[in-house]
This record gives structure tokens, C-alpha cells and sequence, in this order.
């Protein structure tokens, strides 16, 4: 029975036998393991058994075939200079996909075992389950950017967004185009059936437009009724008015919520972000835009500059 020294909080050094450390090991909530470098498990405790299934600890497959796809590059950099001893260990935050739970997110830390008995590097490994901190993290930034009722980017994010636009180079010769969306008689909506309704009903805008626009663009709620749309590379002010009308009709199609079956329009103005121009003149060009779009009836695209 092998024994070691222990130092206390108070620096006097205690005793213990093996027996103890490896009862502590088994049950300790840490996955711990020794891995060839293949990702072959070796040894592990329940904790490891538990996180990669037990076809893992039977040699069917190793901790390199758990990772996700997406991290399997560059955690396997940092392992390979550990393998190599270019390093002492390694320290990477990854995803392991889990036979039972599907991805975890884990901080893993990685360390080179010169095993002379096998003539053969091997890794001990200790990997901490980190997916409740991750989906906080998530929860966190998605509270941060994007709107609590539509899920769609929210006003500060949105801004950034056409910040960003405009200090952007023109891609191809395309430019970005603002267009600022506005519901017609929201008010009379939840007067009449109550803001539970109201909400449903932004809900439900939110979701045809987010519908309805390309990859690359961009839907923000500002607040209320309220919503603006970035539309990537225009290369014409027709090409942007044309998804502008797409986006028009597709709020005005019959909107079904529980036993109500509501009409709603929307109006809409459109301004195509020039050199030199600036955030809060874009937005107020396409407010005036939209403002003249209601001032000739409502459920109209109206573009910047067209008469009212």
C-alpha cells in the first residue's frame, strides 16, 4: 500500500494511503481519465462513464469522437503540442456529445502521463461540466440584443446594426436599405380585444417579416408597434421597395389567434443609406417616409423623397 503527504490549510503535513485518493477520485462529480493519445479511454471514473457512455469506456469509440465537430480542430491543436510536449497541458472549452443528454458544454483540461510501462505517452484528463454557465451565458446575451416578445434584435442592437451599415464599405456596389415598418390602428386593437391579443398580434408581425427577409438581413423591434428591417446589398432602390411589398403583404394576410381571425396592415418607408450619411438622419428619413405612407391611406410602401 503506497502512502503520501498531504499539507493541511495549516501547512502540517498528514498521511494517507492510495486507497483513500482513489475512493475520492471514484467519487468525485469531475470526470477524470487517463486517454491514449488516440482518445482511447484507459481508465475513468463514473463521472467520465456517465458523460461518454459507456461504449466509450469499452474501447468502441474515445473522447476525440464525442467532441463537437465545430471544436474538434481546435481542441485537437492544443492536445496535439501536449502529445507532442511542446506543452505541459492543455486547457479547452468544448462541447462533448453525450449518448443520453445530447451536447455539454465542458472546461476540459488536458495533461501529458509519460507512462514508461507502456512505452506510450498517455493524457490524464479532467473535464467539469460547464452547460448550466453556458446557457446563462446564452440567456444573458439573448436578453441583451433581441427583444423578450418577438425575439427579433432590439432597438440598441439595431442601431448597432446600422452603425455598423453605414461605416461598412459597400459590398459589389450594393447598399443597405432602411426600412421602417409601423402597424395601422394598433391602438384600436388593443383597445378592443385587450394587450394579451396586441402582443399575439406583434408576435405574429414579427414572424412574417422575419419570414419573408434574406439571409444577411436584419429585423429589430424598436419598441411598440414599431420595426425596422435591413435589407443587405440593394442594389436599386426598386430591388429594396420590391421586399419592402413582400413584407407589406405578407402582414396583411388573415392572422388566425384562437378564435379571432384579425386584418392587420402595416405602412412602411424606405431610405437607401447613402455615403456619408448618418444613423439618426437615415432613421428619421425613413420615418418621414413611412408617416407619409399613412398620411395617403395606410398598408403603403413609400419611399424617401416620392411624393405625398
Amino acid at each position: 500500500m503506497t502512502t503520501f503527504d498531504l499539507l493541511s490549510g495549516s501547512g502540517t503535513a498528514h498521511q494517507f494511503d492510495d486507497d483513500l485518493l482513489v475512493t475520492g477520485l471514484l467519487h468525485s462529480p469531475v470526470a477524470l481519465g487517463l486517454l491514449r493519445r488516440t482518445g482511447e479511454v484507459v481508465a475513468g471514473n463514473p463521472a467520465l462513464r456517465e458523460l461518454l457512455g459507456v461504449g466509450a469506456m469499452q474501447g468502441r469509440s474515445g473522447l476525440w469522437q464525442r467532441l463537437h465537430a465545430d471544436d474538434l480542430a481546435r481542441c485537437g491543436n492544443a492536445i496535439a503540442d501536449v502529445t507532442s510536449g511542446l506543452a505541459r497541458d492543455a486547457r479547452v472549452r468544448a462541447r462533448v456529445t453525450t449518448p443520453d443528454r445530447g451536447d455539454r458544454w465542458v472546461d476540459m483540461r488536458v495533461t501529458g502521463v509519460d507512462d514508461r510501462t507502456r512505452m506510450a505517452p498517455l493524457l490524464f484528463v479532467c473535464m467539469v461540466d460547464v452547460s448550466d454557465d453556458m446557457r446563462a451565458l446564452a440567456d444573458l446575451e439573448q436578453h441583451a440584443h433581441h427583444d423578450d416578445l418577438t425575439g427579433l434584435l432590439n432597438r440598441g442592437a439595431a442601431m448597432r446594426a446600422l452603425d455598423d451599415a453605414i461605416a461598412r464599405p459597400p459590398s459589389g456596389g450594393g447598399r443597405v436599405a432602411v426600412v421602417l415598418c409601423d402597424l395601422d390602428h394598433f391602438k384600436h386593437i388593443n383597445d378592443r380585444y385587450g394587450h394579451a391579443v396586441g402582443d399575439a398580434v406583434i408576435r405574429t408581425v414579427a414572424d412574417r417579416l422575419r419570414g419573408h427577409v434574406r439571409t444577411g438581413d436584419a429585423v429589430a423591434r424598436l419598441g411598440g408597434d414599431e420595426m425596422l428591417v435591413l435589407l443587405a446589398d440593394m442594389e436599386t432602390m426598386g430591388q429594396a421597395v420590391r421586399i419592402a411589398e413582400q413584407l407589406r403583404a405578407a402582414v396583411a394576410e388573415p392572422m388566425r389567434l384562437g378564435d379571432l381571425c384579425l386584418q392587420v396592415s402595416m405602412s412602411l418607408g424606405v431610405v437607401l443609406i447613402e455615403d456619408g450619411i448618418e444613423r439618426d438622419a437615415a432613421i428619421a428619413r425613413a420615418d418621414a417616409a413611412m408617416y407619409r405612407a399613412k398620411a395617403a391611406g395606410r398598408d403603403a410602401v413609400v419611399v424617401e423623397g416620392a411624393d405625398a
